[in-house]
């Protein structure tokens, strides 16, 4: 195991200098360090590797050293199509100036992504969509759909004390921190309403400072966390035949959404409505209904 700690914060002034550096992703190249690239070359000469895999594209500004020092495959593990999530985000932004500087940082992310995909020897999808996208994006590439894995056996078993909810995840990535924020302020207060004895917990690293006061009633902050499969202690399961009908739900909402949007001439990602409707087409109204009610039993109880 050789490591090298990197600082990938956003910076105020890294971003700006960014905005003069041609062609450049400011979303990926944070995550280029000098000291590291040393430590992967100095690796790939003292060693032969018949694969290399690289986790997200944040770990591709180091393919082209990979290349020059060794002969090994080079695989992108894709845990995302990132131009996807970052323009959907900046679709979703009011503020005209932050929209715009978004949508600046999706068209260099776009281009930057696109190459990746059609410079590496094969690409690991998470899901079938996201490798349906890459087929366009580099249809001479290879691809395998491997989903995320998890060791079920060495899981422990759920608790059977107060059900609380809970998320993890790295909230210096915009698009967490966002969805987080939207989820507390259109979701978390009718859950507390109802049930005022429910807890959600967040944690993980990156809050912003202040974040804290952000948080209504209910909400706990945890922040870091060193053992965070034991967290799973604290979280009720949830029936896989629960989830199936989430997807459902989801579905005809997608497809509800698609109806509002054409009366009142907005506009919704078309691939989000075409993946709704179909899914919504194996089940009729009542179902959905009950797989909704379903899934909030799921949470409530």
């Amino acid at each position: 195991l050789h490591a090298v700690t990197i600082d990938t914060s956003v910076r105020l002034t890294n971003a700006i200098l960014n905005l003069f550096r041609k062609g450049e992703s400011y979303n990926v190249s944070r995550f280029y360090d000098p000291a590291a690239n040393k430590k992967l070359r100095e690796l790939l000469q003292q060693q032969t590797f018949d694969t290399v895999i690289f986790e997200s594209i944040f770990t591709c500004p180091y393919l082209k050293t990979v290349r020059t020092f060794s002969k090994a495959r080079c695989i992108l593990r894709a845990h995302n199509v990132e131009q996807q999530i970052w323009e959907r985000l900046a679709d979703s932004t009011r503020r005209p100036l932050r929209r715009t500087y978004l949508r600046f940082l999706t068209a260099r992310l776009k281009k930057y992504e696109d190459l990746q995909f059609q410079s590496v020897d094969a690409v690991l999808p998470i899901t079938d969509v996201d490798s349906a996208t890459i087929a366009r994006i580099a249809p001479a590439v290879p691809r395998l759909v491997i989903p995320v894995g998890i060791d079920t056996l060495s899981t422990p078993p759920p608790a059977t004390g107060e059900p609380v909810l809970f998320h993890l995840g790295s909230m210096d990535w915009l698009p967490n921190l966002e969805g987080v924020r939207w989820f507390l302020q259109n979701c978390w207060p009718g859950i507390h309403t109802d049930h005022p004895a429910l807890k959600l917990h967040l944690a993980g690293r990156g809050f912003p400072p202040g974040f804290e006061s952000e948080l209504p009633p209910g909400v706990v902050l945890d922040g870091f966390v060193e053992d965070a499969p034991g967290r799973g202690l604290q979280v009720t399961a949830l029936n896989i035949e629960w989830i199936d009908k989430l997807y459902e739900v989801r579905s005809a909402l997608d497809s509800l959404a698609a109806k509002l949007a054409a009366q009142k001439k907005c506009t919704i990602d078309p691939a989000l409505i075409k993946r709704g409707r179909a899914v919504s087409d194996k089940g009729d109204v009542r179902a959905l209904i009950d797989a909704d009610i379903a899934f909030h039993s799921a949470i409530y109880e």
